[in-house]
């Protein structure tokens, strides 16, 4: 008790000698202690805004520049070559031997990378959710990083879910550190549950246009 009584009274005393510096100071330059008390506090009012609009500047900065990083990634692995709209129904399997065997004659990838890919599904589903699916080899297979981006507004049984947006992922050993930053795009089109916008596309070009959207909301 004797020290907290210590701690009351050494607080008190602190308050006491502000204010009596403050009365000084207000008479000094002519001011009213209750004035002076005001523009004080609004002093640290006016810095406390000013912090904050610095720190809010800040934060802005920071999550332009991962959009810049993101939308550069879009630029990077997502091309007009790689994006194909299915008219009509296909299985799974159909599907991964087809986009395999375009990145295999492209110089993309390997003999072995369909096999991988079908294997890995095989484990457990790539499903990410909402309708967005992310098929990919087990190891780096990959000669070269690409996106293989595929919109089926009619779905396609993936497990016990249908997927409508697949992003094939072929990723290198070269390129892993900087392609495994893809994984924030499809973090953020499922955050912002863009899977119908996306599905809805007609071409390329507006898929980018409407990926791009998304990616700037952060």
């Amino acid at each position: 008790r004797c020290g907290m009584h210590r701690m009351n009274d050494q607080s008190g005393n602190v308050i006491t000698q502000f204010f009596a510096w403050l009365a000084a100071v207000s008479a000094a330059l002519g001011f009213s202690t209750q004035d002076m008390v005001f523009m004080f506090f609004g002093l640290i009012g006016v810095l406390l805004s000013l912090a904050s609009f610095i720190s809010g500047r800040l934060d802005a900065r920071k999550l332009h520049k991962e959009d810049q990083r993101r939308t550069q990634l879009l630029e990077k692995y997502f091309d007009a070559a790689h994006f194909r709209i299915l008219d009509q129904p296909v299985d799974r399997q159909t599907l991964f031997h087809e986009l395999c065997e375009q990145l295999e004659e492209e110089g993309f990838v390997g003999a072995e990378f369909l096999d991988s890919v079908v294997e890995r599904e095989a484990i457990v589903s790539t499903m990410l959710g909402d309708g967005i699916a992310l098929p990919h080899s087990l190891g780096l297979l990959a000669h070269k990083t690409a996106v293989y981006t595929v919109l089926a507004p009619q779905g396609i049984a993936w497990g016990d879910e249908t997927a409508h947006v697949i992003f094939l992922l072929a990723i290198s050993k070269s390129e892993y550190e900087e392609a495994m930053a893809i994984y924030d795009i499809f973090v953020t089109f499922l955050r912002e549950r863009a899977m119908a916008r996306l599905c809805s596309c007609g071409d390329f070009a507006e898929f980018k246009t409407v990926a791009v959207e998304c990616l700037s909301r952060f």
